[in-house]
């Protein structure tokens, strides 16, 4: 990185000051920059980030756009000061004057994150242009970015790959990722799975954490690459050595399932719990999973219980769901129908089909509310659209016995055949019961 730094410092010095304007001078602010890089890197120098924060400042004083960068990224990172978010914005602006490209994409990021400054996407994409416009790599992802979701730009998803592919031809990692991205999603290029594997492998053996855990994804499902489980594995390590959380997640679940490696439940809430304790939703409900489950640790309820509150509040629908079920049967918390259909609700008007399910069946039941086979039959509908094999079957239930529908044999048979052909046992019960095939008689039958 260190190299790309001094090639980008000397192309902005060349740009902002002529040969014959103040020479000395200059020559002074670029070695103070370059020691203070020392110090901070601890490369041709003791590493001692005060040392480095001094050289710095006095460079900036000098009005040096890279030490006054340099300054700025100390001050809005915290490093080697106390973080002062809008200490470093005022450094990243005197930069961003004399138009100092690493400048540019910083203070484009703050605009765009909200940190120290209010959020402005469309002041970012402006920063993001004017860097990308110098060549600026990050500067060039970072707009891509926002072409790709629509943010502080018309969304363009094309203009995001032109964006991408000029980062990535240049070996920017993150670029190089992105364009695998758009191949893989099919966002703006036709969706190319061997081309999103080639894109990843480049940026994941550039050191790119994201990337290493998509190639794993690519080579556990077997898209655009021959499916490799040992791959897959070796990947995701990579990227949860670097503490991503996802990868660490995606590494605990090949423990769990015994995938590429010999299963090991233990082993899984290790990396479970690091990819929740970084944030990550499916590491969340996962491990809250396994507290619920009593696998690879104690069965606790209360710590399932608070795993998956924080994956609900990520709105993932399986944790409100489950949580719903918590409360339905009163496991670590006091049993309550209102509070589980609460949360049934939650997950079912977001279109979950077990949460759509379990709501049926306590308006079914009067459970938490009053009884309501009509409303329970709508809700089991819904479920049984998305293939749930116990709404499909339930449904044949209640047209048999013409509960909150019309009674109609037709209707039952066809939902009896539904949850059968999933291989529910009870449903082809009820058909053996009405002495009714499996398979309709003709194509219009299965129709209507």
């Amino acid at each position: 990185m260190r190299p790309a730094l001094s090639a980008a410092i000397l192309a902005l010095l060349c740009a902002a000051w002529p040969a014959s304007a103040f020479p000395a001078l200059q020559d002074d602010a670029a070695d103070l920059n370059n020691r203070g890089l020392q110090h901070e890197q601890g490369v041709g120098a003791e590493k001692d980030l005060k040392e480095a924060l001094r050289l710095f400042r006095k460079a900036a004083d000098m009005d040096y756009a890279a030490a006054q960068y340099n300054l700025g990224r100390f001050y809005a990172r915290g490093i080697g000061v106390p973080k002062d978010e809008k200490e470093g914005i005022k450094w990243f602006r005197k930069a961003v004057d004399q138009k100092y490209s690493l400048a540019q994409t910083e203070l484009g990021y703050m605009y765009e994150m909200g940190f120290g400054v209010k959020q402005n996407d469309t002041e970012a994409a402006k920063l993001y242009r004017l860097a990308a416009d110098q060549g600026e790599l990050t500067g060039q992802t970072n707009l891509g970015w926002l072409y790709a979701t629509g943010r502080g730009v018309k969304k363009d998803e094309k203009e995001a790959i032109k964006l991408f592919r000029k980062a990535a031809d240049k070996g920017y990692a993150r670029a190089q990722t992105n364009l695998g991205y758009m191949y893989d999603t099919g966002k703006g290029v036709p969706q190319d799975f061997p081309q999103a594997a080639t894109w990843y492998r480049k940026a994941a053996e550039g050191g790119d954490a994201v990337a290493q855990n998509n190639l794993a994804l690519m080579y556990a499902n077997g898209k655009g690459v021959k499916k490799d489980d040992e791959e897959a594995l070796r990947w995701y390590r990579k990227a949860a050595a670097q503490n991503y959380a996802q990868g660490m997640t995606n590494l605990g679940w090949m423990y769990a399932e015994g995938r590429g490696v010999t299963k090991d439940d233990k082993e899984a809430v290790k990396w479970y719990a690091k990819g929740a304790k970084g944030g990550d939703v499916l590491g969340q409900y996962n491990l809250g999973w396994m507290y619920a489950q009593g696998r690879g640790v104690d069965k606790d309820f209360k710590e399932a219980l608070v795993w998956f509150h924080k994956a609900a509040e990520k709105e993932h629908l399986d944790a409100m769901t489950y949580i719903g079920t918590m409360y339905e049967y009163g496991e670590g918390v006091e049993k309550d129908d209102k509070e589980a259909m609460k949360w049934y609700l939650k997950s079912a008007v977001k279109n979950d089909k077990i949460g759509q399910y379990n709501l049926g069946l306590l308006y079914r039941y009067g459970r938490g509310t009053d009884k309501n086979a009509a409303e329970a039959v709508k809700w089991f509908f819904r479920s049984a659209r998305q293939e749930y094999s116990l709404a499909q079957y339930t449904l044949g239930e209640m047209h048999e016995a013409g509960e909150g529908v019309e009674k109609t044999a037709d209707g039952a048979i066809k939902w009896y055949r539904k949850a059968a052909k999933q291989g529910h046992q009870q449903a082809k019960d009820a058909l053996k019961r009405l002495n009714v095939p499996l398979e309709p008689s003709d194509a219009k039958e299965e129709e209507e």
